[in-house]
């Protein structure tokens, strides 16, 4: 499901949330969430 992130505020929520469901899985995943969230701004 899309979503439409409109502030920078919406995208460190948005962010942190799949973050914190990832953390059992893999490091990696944090990383490639950090790295397209940059470039997303």
């Amino acid at each position: 499901m899309a979503l439409t992130i409109t502030t920078l505020t919406l995208l460190n929520e948005y962010i942190n949330e799949v973050m914190s469901r990832a953390d059992h899985h893999t490091q990696n995943v944090n990383e490639i969430v950090l790295t397209l969230a940059g470039t997303v701004i």
